[in-house]
């Protein structure tokens, strides 16, 4: 790819290494906000059981420990949140792409998450062993 020494193109199914973890490249289409639209390819990457989905609901058939949960954009409603982990059944999971939620919003997304899973907010500046 231009602009990126070393990338290599992936499609959804292929596996490839990086940094030495195993990466398996799921999915293939962003979610749709309206009307199918944007339209444009989104891969999510299932790394030694953590999966991050990128901008997409798609439920891998492969085991999933440490689900990364999207929780605002332009193309999430919290039901879909919901019925996503639902679907993913991990062990524990996290949110991500979260910028969109006030205080309040935020708090709001996580009661209904921890309903669903292990499942806790990972404060700006903390970490979490995966």
């Amino acid at each position: 790819m231009r602009g990126w020494p070393g990338a290599v193109a992936v499609a959804a199914g292929e596996t490839f290494s990086a940094g030495g973890f195993s990466v398996k490249a799921v999915g293939g289409e962003q979610a749709e906000v309206i009307d199918g639209l944007p339209g444009c390819p989104n891969l999510g990457f299932l790394v030694d059981g953590l999966y991050h989905p990128g901008d997409s609901f798609f439920v891998p058939s492969e085991e999933v420990e440490t689900l990364l949960v999207p929780a605002s954009g332009p193309w999430v409603k919290i039901g879909e949140a919901i019925t996503f982990v639902r679907g993913v059944r991990p062990a524990r999971a996290f949110p991500i792409h979260d910028i969109q939620l006030s205080r309040i919003g935020l708090e709001y997304f996580d009661e209904w998450l921890e309903e669903e899973a292990e499942y806790a907010r990972i404060p700006a500046g903390a970490s979490v062993d995966l």
